[in-house]
């Protein structure tokens, strides 16, 4: 069985990992989308998690997702790039994004609500459908080399504020590409 626990994602390879058509997932204690080999040196890997079509993933602690350097994460709300899809939902404490991780919006809501606290230095994509953001931003600064915060399609609307309460003078990157 699934130690509901802990869940690490990308051992030894890369790890997919989906939920969707109103399907629920729920973990009691904390997630991880990253390398595992600091959980016991097992290897190194890629973690993706996708939350489409209804699909809810409850996490009762916080969804780290990319922490380790070199091994990506990802948390896919929706579909996978160019091919957006209803989206799913995710409940966590806090979702960390590492400076090797991914938190990327591609679905087809109107007025989809994010409210979930965002916190780290990875990167926040939106690929497609209109998107608010209204959790606690304050620990989220976006300037890792992935991107910061990038619209790429869709609409993105913003309503807390990025990085208050992080230790950095860099700021947070936004970049709009064909998107608002």
């Amino acid at each position: 069985g699934i130690d509901r626990r802990a869940l690490a994602l990308g051992v030894n390879g890369p790890g997919r990992f989906g939920i969707d058509v109103g399907e629920s997932f729920e973990i009691t204690f904390r997630m991880a989308s990253r390398n595992a080999a600091d959980a016991g040196g097992r290897g190194a890997g890629t973690g993706t998690v996708i939350l489409s079509q209804a699909g809810k993933m409850t996490v009762g602690g916080d969804l780290v997702i990319g922490a380790n350097a070199g091994n990506p994460g990802t948390v896919i709300i929706g579909g996978k790039a160019g091919v957006p899809l209803a989206p799913g939902s995710l409940t966590v404490g806090i979702t960390a994004i590492g400076t090797n991780g991914s938190l990327v919006f591609n679905h087809t809501d109107s007025g989809y609500r994010f409210t979930n606290k965002i916190a780290g230095d990875g990167a926040i994509y939106n690929l497609s459908g209109e998107t608010i953001l209204s959790g606690d931003l304050s620990g989220f600064v976006g300037t890792s080399t992935l991107g910061g915060v990038v619209v790429s399609r869709g609409r993105l609307v913003i309503e807390s504020d990025f990085g208050t309460a992080a230790n950095t003078s860099d700021g947070t990157r936004i970049y709009v590409n064909n998107g608002t």
